[in-house]
């Protein structure tokens, strides 16, 4: 061990031998003398948070203490005077989660949306559950997403908070149908759905008919994807919203590369890039530019597709999002293919689905198990061919993903005689057209 090294190390011994040798009664003071000094230091007494409870409430205006507001947060729960500072701890905690959200610290995020749920009661504490559970869908943790979810419509239901349990259905049915269960994904948003209109939630509805379009499309419905899609933008060209008019266009121009239109996709693909990174919304700039790429690869432009897919996987593990990630690894995964690198193709693929077990994204698991199957199947490697085609394509039926299980199998039937084997499966083969476009 290096000697600065072995200084800092008893420094912190000493530090917290010190901090433990404190009456409980002294440390205390002594926190609540750090929060008042620490509050001064950044501006004085951050503004009251709108509430959490107020479904029409604004957003969360940034204050210079938004930095060290877990700090006080913390301070403000171990000091002497703790019950008359626990409207400031969880303030504090509210800008501490939206701080760390905003910057893309998303394990600290996801902590402090679970520690205010927990400081927190009725609408409040189902609102920030849902917000955590957010942020654990957008890190690629979709089984704790669901499992918080799924506590904020018990929380929600329980404390009548029928605004909030619309919204909150609305994310359920989306983990719910990436998690594989289409019919109760299908039911569910259309709960949400109509309490929304009930409720007259003209701010919310735009984003559930972006879920029901992808639901349409996952499901070989895409007139129907389309012309919901068109609908949302129809009403958010009237609102603010600038973050959810980025992610419909992006979703219309999948719409459009899905059914073989990857010119016209490439142009609205530009346009919800340029409005999501203006938004501050990188997450959806991430998959607007990995379509983008997949266009490229749709027009046959290899090295253009190929290098926005590294810039998309930057950008994606820049903000921890490896639902993102593992699309794109997937995806860049066709050009090796075409370009005759099976085993780097391989290599790709394996980290993708990788990712997408990890995250819970079945859909993508089944479509790079199937593309991993042609890889096997080009190496030679039948029985392994066998056993990724035959779990991808059962994947793809348990989701009703009717389209890309009759793409895979017509491609893989393909390659099958071409390699001289009997179809896997007896026939039901198969490989999607290269490439499947990512939506948010």
């Amino acid at each position: 061990m290096h000697a600065e090294q072995a200084y800092l190390f008893r420094h912190a011994l000493l530090r917290d031998a010190a901090y433990e040798m404190q009456l409980p009664g002294d440390r205390a003071k002594l926190h609540e003398l750090a929060f008042f000094l620490i509050e001064e230091a950044f501006g004085g007494r951050a503004p009251e948070p709108p509430p959490l409870d107020d479904i029409n409430a604004p957003a969360l205006e940034p204050h210079t203490s938004d930095a060290v507001a877990a700090d006080l947060a913390m301070h403000a729960g171990l000091a002497s005077s703790a019950g008359s500072l626990e409207a400031q701890r969880r303030d504090y905690l509210r800008r501490a989660a939206e701080y760390a959200q905003r910057k893309h610290q998303t394990t600290h995020a996801l902590a402090l949306w679970s520690t205010l749920a927990d400081a927190s009661q009725g609408i409040a504490k189902g609102e920030a559950l849902r917000r955590a559970a957010h942020v654990a869908y957008h890190s690629g943790m979709s089984r704790l997403a669901d499992t918080l979810l799924q506590q904020a419509v018990a929380c929600l239901e329980q404390s009548g908070g029928r605004a909030f349990l619309a919204v909150a259905l609305n994310h359920l049915s989306i983990v719910t149908r990436e998690r594989g269960d289409i019919a109760k994904s299908e039911v569910m948003l259309g709960q949400a759905m109509a309490m929304m209109r009930e409720l007259k939630l003209d701010r919310y509805l735009p984003a559930a008919l972006v879920s029901l379009a992808n639901l349409y499309r996952f499901t070989g419905r895409g007139h129907l994807s389309e012309a919901t899609l068109r609908q949302a933008l129809d009403l958010l060209r009237n609102t603010d919203n600038q973050r959810l008019y980025g992610i419909a266009l992006g979703n219309l121009a999948s719409t459009y590369i899905t059914s073989g239109r990857a010119e016209q996709a490439e142009s609205l693909l530009q346009e919800s890039y340029q409005v999501s990174l203006a938004a501050g919304n990188p997450g959806s700039a991430a998959i607007a530019l990995g379509n983008i790429a997949l266009c490229h690869e749709k027009l046959a432009r290899w090295d253009k597709a190929e290098e926005t897919y590294h810039r998309t996987l930057t950008l994606a593990r820049e903000i921890g999002d490896r639902r993102t990630e593992g699309v794109n690894l997937g995806n860049m995964a066709q050009i090796s293919l075409r370009t005759g690198r099976t085993v780097q193709a391989l290599h790709l693929l394996e980290q993708a689905v990788a990712i997408h077990q990890d995250c819970g994204n079945r859909r993508f698991e089944a479509i790079h198990l199937c593309d991993t199957a042609l890889c096997h199947l080009r190496l030679g490697a039948i029985s392994l061919a066998r056993a990724c085609w035959r779990k991808g394509i059962m994947i793809l039926h348990e989701l009703k993903d009717v389209q890309e299980a009759a793409s895979f199998t017509e491609t893989m039937q393909i390659e099958c005689k071409a390699a001289g084997v009997l179809p896997l499966d007896d026939g039901a083969g198969s490989e999607q057209e290269p490439g499947a476009p990512a939506t948010g």
